[in-house]
């Protein structure tokens, strides 16, 4: 009996045309997920911008700890950060970081934090920490994985890891489309 119809993958460069349409299909739906998303450009004069920033001294530690709410902080930190990245690098900011049931980001001197500056139309602008700079670790537990993918997988698993990158990829899409 005659075979009528072969699998992509069997015939010659069907690895590739699936892979193509894969990356394809990725790129489509990051675009999707992020193509009405306001940008923000380093000509704009207003806006909020998200940097980083480094402790460089703790002007006040108003801090308690509320005994009532299961040790939770209350109270306020005045810093000193200076600022690493964007349109205001080098300059140094008076923050405020307060402490609430939502806010509990405690730093100490020397710290990496997140920073988010809000900038008026005058060209003032003001910052507030935004949450712990932890792209550094984020990184370290991808490469971490991706190592453990390989070293675990080997060569016969490559096909599997391609599927694998290719779901993650479209849940990240979806999942950056619902913020």
């Amino acid at each position: 009996m005659k075979k009528i119809w072969t699998s992509p993958m069997k015939r010659k460069g069907g690895q590739l045309l699936i892979g193509v349409l894969a990356a394809l299909a990725f790129i489509l739906v990051i675009y999707y997920a992020n193509h009405d998303r306001p940008v923000y450009k380093e000509g704009d004069t207003s806006g909020t911008s998200y940097e980083i920033g480094k402790v460089v001294g703790i002007l006040e530690d108003n801090v308690t700890v509320d005994e009532s709410t299961d040790g939770l902080w209350r109270g306020d930190m005045k810093l000193q950060v200076k600022i690493l990245t964007g349109a205001y690098k080098g300059e140094t900011a008076e923050v405020t970081n307060y402490f609430s049931s939502l806010y509990n980001v405690r730093v100490s001197q020397g710290d990496k934090v997140s920073i988010r500056i809000d900038t008026d139309d005058d060209g003032g602008y003001q910052v507030s920490v935004y949450n712990y700079y932890r792209v550094p670790q984020i990184i370290a537990a991808i490469a971490i994985f991706i190592l453990l993918l390989i070293v675990i997988g080997g060569k016969r698993e490559q096909n599997q890891r391609l599927v694998l990158y290719s779901r993650w990829c479209v849940l990240y899409g979806f999942y950056c489309r619902l913020q």
